[in-house]
C-alpha cells in the first residue's frame, strides 16, 4: 500500500482492517478496535491539527477538513451497528461546521452506491448521511469488494464542504480481497476561483458558416514558428500560447463570430463558474436523498395499511390485488389440468 500512495502521490490513507502497524505513529490514527485507521503518507508534507477515534471509526483533522475512516464488522448485530453509526454521528456533528470527508468498508449495501439491493444496514447508513447532510461521492457499478465470483460495493465515500472530483475504483494490485478507492479533493472557495468566468468571455464563433477555403488560405500563410534552445517550462508555456494563438487566428479568418449575449445578464445555473452552482448541487443531492426516504416510508406504510385491510376487510381491496394476478384465466380449468397429471 505504501509503494502505491507513493506512485499516485497520495497525501492522506484512509483503511480498513489494517494488517499491521505502519510505523511513524505520529502520521496515523486508529480506532479504538484498531479496525479502521486514517493517516498521511510518508511523501505527504501534510499535517495534522487534531485527531481522535471511536469504536470502528478514526479521524484527523488539516485545518477546516477532517477525514473520518471507518470499518464495521460484518457479523455485527443490528443493534450493534446502529449503535456504532450514533457514535459515528456524534462525532461528525462535534465537527461542526468543518468540512468532511467520511470513506470506509460499512458492509452495507444500498442501491444508492451501486448494490444489487438493499439490506437494513445499507438503509440506516443512508439515512445517517441525510441526516448529517453528506453527499454521496460513489459512481459506477465497479466493485469495490471480489472474492471468487462473488463481488460487492460496500466501501462507501460521503463528502460535504468540499468537491471531491475523479472519483474510481482502482485496479491496481492490493493483495487483499477490497480496491483501492481513489478521488482527490479542493475546498468549494478553491474550486470556484478556479472556475470563475473572465470578465468578457470570448463570444465563439458561428460554425455553421464556416468557410473552408477561408481556413485553408490562413494556414496555408501562416506558420508556427519555432522557439529555438533547450526545453524548459518556459518554453512549453510559450509553445502553448503560440498554438492557442494561431487556432484562434484560424477561427477568426474562416467564422464570424457570434453575436453577444444582453449585457449584464447572469450566467446560468448549469455553467461552470456561477457562484451558486456548488449550493445548488448540495441542496438537490439532499433534496433527493430526503425524497427517496419519503419515499421508502411511504411505501411501508402502504404496506402497513394493506396488510390491516386482510383482517378488516377480506374480500376488499388486498383480494382485488391478489385476483389481478390471476388475470382472466379459469382456476377451475387450471387445476382440472393438473389433476389429470
Amino acid at each position: 500500500m505504501a509503494q502505491t500512495a507513493d506512485e499516485s502521490e497520495a497525501d492522506v490513507l484512509i483503511v480498513s482492517e489494517p494488517a499491521t502497524h505502519y510505523g511513524q505513529e505520529d502520521k496515523w490514527c486508529f480506532s479504538s478496535d484498531r479496525k479502521a485507521a486514517v493517516g498521511i503518507s510518508r511523501l505527504s508534507t501534510l499535517s495534522c491539527d487534531l485527531r481522535g477515534s471511536g469504536n470502528g471509526f478514526a479521524w484527523m483533522a488539516f485545518q477546516n477538513l477532517t477525514v473520518f475512516s471507518c470499518y464495521l464488522r460484518p457479523g455485527a448485530t443490528m443493534r450493534e451497528f446502529n449503535a456504532a453509526l450514533d457514535d459515528l454521528g456524534n462525532a461528525i456533528r462535534a465537527r461542526g461546521d468543518a468540512s468532511v470527508i467520511l470513506a470506509g468498508d460499512f458492509n452495507a449495501w444500498h442501491t444508492e452506491w451501486g448494490s444489487r439491493c438493499s439490506n437494513p444496514r445499507g438503509c440506516a447508513l443512508s439515512d445517517l448521511a441525510s441526516s448529517l447532510g453528506l453527499l454521496l461521492a460513489n459512481s459506477g457499478a465497479v466493485p469495490t469488494f471480489r472474492r471468487g465470483a462473488a463481488t460487492s460495493i460496500i466501501d462507501v465515500t460521503f463528502f460535504k464542504g468540499v468537491t471531491l472530483r475523479d472519483w474510481k475504483v482502482s485496479d491496481a494490485e492490493t493483495l487483499s480481497d477490497h480496491n483501492y478507492v481513489t478521488f482527490s479533493t479542493a475546498s468549494p472557495d478553491r474550486e470556484q476561483t478556479r472556475l470563475e468566468p473572465h470578465a468578457n468571455p470570448h463570444p465563439g464563433w458561428t460554425v455553421k458558416k464556416l468557410d473552408a477555403d477561408a481556413l485553408s488560405l490562413y494556414l496555408t500563410t501562416t506558420r508556427l514558428s519555432l522557439i529555438p534552445g533547450p526545453a524548459s517550462a518556459e518554453k512549453a508555456l510559450t509553445a502553448a500560447d503560440n498554438i492557442e494563438d494561431l487556432l484562434l487566428g484560424a477561427c477568426d479568418a474562416c467564422m464570424p463570430k457570434r453575436s453577444p449575449g444582453p449585457v449584464g445578464r447572469r450566467p446560468v445555473y448549469w455553467r461552470a463558474g456561477h457562484p451558486g452552482v456548488h449550493e445548488a448541487r448540495t441542496s438537490y443531492s439532499a433534496a433527493k436523498r430526503a425524497l427517496r426516504i419519503a419515499i421508502r416510508a411511504a411505501k411501508c406504510k402502504a404496506w402497513a395499511d394493506l396488510c390491516l385491510q386482510v383482517d378488516k376487510d377480506p374480500w376488499g381491496r388486498p383480494y382485488r390485488l391478489v385476483m389481478k394476478k390471476f388475470g382472466n384465466r379459469d382456476p377451475a380449468a387450471d387445476s382440472r389440468g393438473r389433476e389429470a397429471r
